[in-house]
């Protein structure tokens, strides 16, 4: 009897810890304990811990603490994504907002940083029009951007030096030119599609037609899938967006070349 009577009693411990109310008006939980309030948990429980007075360390030994299984498929990839954007500006547009919660009590350096992940969906609308709009200017022949020999050409290529010097420092982390110059597409794949969706999902949960879902993702794989990608992307996922803007790109690059190869001068 006492032995069924202790499997149950753990039975029901297991619960209680599997309903994230484990540690509800507990110390930890109140003062130390992380906060489930938004599918990001852990960026608003490391902000909190921060606005107490704790300081964060850069601390990167040569055994790993914690490893998982990275997606290794295109649509895995967009479901994560997907997720953690929308968390992060649901962090950013509530009171757990950086530069709320962090006001006065962490620098504004430090809030300045969350904030660049804190808003990545809204960077969707930028990439879109610029993968859309000159596109289409240049069909029609639309001067769009200054001549090179212009000064004003100068802000542009600043911003584009800029923006790729910025994303070398993976290099230095241990990437190769061939996994930087993945990153690099991948951000584009990301920016038109998971985090145009998280943008939309925000907006339709603050006009209060929608609700957070919160899509999991797999963290540990099988030797089939593993012997099956080898490294390699696989792009069987269609997505309407992405051919329409690929479809966009591609059409005009027929007539760039044949003018390339004429000689023919034309400006963008």
């Amino acid at each position: 009897m006492r032995k069924t009577e202790g499997i149950v009693e753990l039975e029901g411990m297991a619960k209680s810890l599997a309903t994230c109310t484990y540690e509800h008006n507990t110390l930890w939980g109140i003062e130390k304990g992380v906060r489930y309030s938004c599918p990001l948990e852990d960026v608003i429980t490391g902000l909190q811990i921060q606005c107490r007075g704790w300081r964060s360390v850069y601390y990167n030994p040569e055994k790993k603490g914690f490893l998982g299984m990275a997606p290794i498929s295109l649509g895995q990839i967009l479901v994560q994504h997907k997720r953690w954007t929308e968390g992060f500006l649901q962090i950013s547009l509530s009171k757990y907002s950086p530069f709320l919660l962090g006001h006065r009590k962490v620098r504004l350096g430090l809030q300045m940083g969350y904030s660049v992940c804190g808003f990545w969906a809204l960077n969707s609308f930028p990439t879109l029009y610029y993968v859309t709009i000159p596109s289409l200017c240049f069909l029609n022949g639309i001067s769009l951007f200054p001549e090179m020999t212009s000064p004003w050409f100068v802000p542009f290529a600043y911003i584009i030096m800029a923006a790729y010097s910025c994303s070398l420092e993976s290099l230095q982390c241990g990437d190769t030119a061939v996994e930087w110059w993945n990153a690099q597409r991948m951000w584009l794949f990301r920016r038109i599609s998971s985090y145009l969706l998280a943008a939309i999902d925000t907006i339709r949960r603050m006009l209060g037609t929608s609700e957070s879902g919160f899509a999991l993702t797999a963290k540990v794989t099988d030797m089939q899938a593993s012997e099956r990608y080898k490294g390699m992307m696989e792009f069987g996922l269609r997505i309407l967006l992405l051919d329409v803007c690929d479809h966009c790109n591609c059409r005009i690059a027929q007539p760039g070349m044949h003018g390339v190869r004429s000689g023919k001068s034309f400006v963008t």
